[in-house]
């Protein structure tokens, strides 16, 4: 099953240099949650152009959310999730070998 958006932000995780946001597993009830993390060096993968760092990371994860969320259901469609939990829910972590790069 892919997963799907929700309605709340993304935040930053300052001890993995990401951004952490949730997706739900869709058709789930009761409603599974799925953590799902995108590094900073590869949001900067994603806009070469703009430098790098927490503020310029999460304009990049907003102009490219819909991107990003179907590349993390598309993981997650092909049975990746990484090891261990986040608030006892799964982990997904992007990398840029997931994403289509170039899309600025």
């Amino acid at each position: 099953m892919p997963l799907v958006s929700t309605d709340r932000d993304g935040e930053a995780d300052a001890r993995r240099q990401a951004i952490g946001f949730w997706m739900f597993i869709e058709g789930a009830r009761p409603y599974k949650p799925v953590r799902v993390y995108i590094s900073y060096d590869t949001l900067a993968q994603v806009d070469p152009s703009q430098p790098r760092g927490l503020p310029t990371a999460l304009d990049i994860f907003k102009r490219h959310r819909p991107m990003i969320e179907a590349a993390a259901s598309a993981k997650f469609d092909a049975g990746y999730l990484d090891d261990g939990e986040y608030g006892g829910r799964p982990i997904l972590t992007l990398r840029p070998e997931n994403l289509p790069l170039n899309v600025s």
